[in-house]
């Protein structure tokens, strides 16, 4: 089962430029990239990205995914604490119905086995992604660990799973293929994407900021923005984040949410508590 673009030379890939990634992050990751993408090319079905919060792992599992061959069905889910193995089995065969792909017994009334049963009829590739698996209660991933492990056994199934902490066995008994582990920037790479940012710093100050940020590239991210929204310079931002008394975790959160009008703010917290996905149209 082919799940690469026809284009792609697994044994010369170059990675271009994409929207889909910051292209800090596809330098500071381009070994893994590679590796993601030789996995893709294999046999092998299981691949597992960790990296703590912050450090792409859904820009580089989206980039990595760019490459695949059109005829692949992309089945993806963002799991939460609230995630049970039915909200990720309704969502995605409301989405293979949605395409029309194979054909479903209805006197199966099980969606696990409805979700095989398609996956196993069906000729098509199909890469399955649960992002954040961290997420979901430990009662409830043994369920959604067994129907990924039902399903894995088809010959056209691939699954990405990624989660925020180091998990040894994530998933159980099944054997993980592929693991790649994401890291923060390299503080020459740190010091490089300030600078393209317009902000330059002393050593010191360089030192004591990356150490805050961990070198992850969405505190960065935040730290610009809120810095270019208050017009101060990094040594005001930091000196602020001193007086706070906060984590910085803490400090930067607030600054960041501050910025953000109420009613948008309110907003996400609705849809926050809101339990299944919502339409367009419901939205809007």
């Amino acid at each position: 089962m082919n799940f690469l673009k026809p284009e792609v030379d697994i044994d010369n890939i170059v990675l271009p430029q994409s929207d889909k990634i910051n292209p800090y992050l596809l330098k500071n990751n381009y070994a893994d990239i590679i590796k993601s993408i030789d996995f893709l090319a294999s046999d092998k079905i299981f691949l597992y990205v960790h990296g703590f919060l912050g450090t792409g792992k859904r820009q580089f599992i989206n980039y990595c995914t760019d490459f695949l061959n059109e005829d692949v069905i992309k089945l993806e889910y963002y799991c939460k604490p609230s995630t049970v193995c039915d909200d990720i089995l309704l969502s995605f065969v409301d989405e293979l119905e949605n395409r029309s792909i194979g054909t479903i017994n209805t006197k199966i009334m099980s969606l696990a086995v409805k979700f095989q049963q398609t996956i196993a009829n069906s000729k098509k590739p199909f890469i399955i992604i649960l992002h954040s698996f961290d997420d979901v209660l430990e009662d409830n991933k043994k369920l959604i660990v067994d129907c990924l492990e039902k399903v894995s056994r088809s010959s056209n199934v691939k699954i990405i799973i990624s989660t925020r902490a180091m998990i040894s066995d994530v998933l159980g008994e099944v054997n993980v293929d592929t693991k790649i582990f994401l890291k923060g920037f390299s503080k020459e790479l740190f010091k490089d994407y300030l600078q393209a940012h317009k902000i330059i710093i002393s050593d010191v100050t360089l030192d004591n900021f990356y150490n805050y940020t961990r070198g992850y590239y969405f505190y960065l991210e935040l730290c610009i923005k809120v810095i270019q929204a208050k017009n101060v310079s990094l040594n005001e931002f930091l000196e602020e984040f001193a007086k706070s008394g906060m984590s910085f975790d803490a400090y930067l959160g607030k600054e960041y949410i501050s910025m953000i009008p109420t009613a948008i703010r309110n907003f996400f917290w609705f849809l926050r508590t809101v339990r299944h996905g919502l339409s367009l149209n419901a939205l809007a």
